[in-house]
């Protein structure tokens, strides 16, 4: 998937930083029909959200997670990208 692509050539790691989640997600501004810039200020939006613990980073597995789960994609492609990204 686009998103696991972006995360592994972003992170180093599993904690990710307000930038690299905002250049992972920026590469879905043509599915989601936004400019980028627009995109990156939902991203940071969500961002701040995800940062339960404000340490400036979030996990960025149990991010893009989260991110299948609130999609529309369907039960079971929701559970096989999971799983697809442990």
């Amino acid at each position: 998937s686009l998103l696991v692509q972006a995360f592994h050539h972003v992170t180093d790691g599993f904690g990710i930083a307000e930038e690299e989640f905002c250049e992972i997600l920026v590469d879905l501004h043509d599915d989601l029909h936004l400019a980028p810039d627009a995109l990156i200020v939902l991203a940071k939006s969500l961002f701040v959200v995800l940062d339960t613990d404000n340490n400036g980073l979030i996990d960025g597995l149990e991010a893009l997670s989260l991110l299948s789960i609130t999609s529309g994609m369907k039960k079971s492609e929701t559970v096989e990208f999971a799983l697809a990204l442990y």
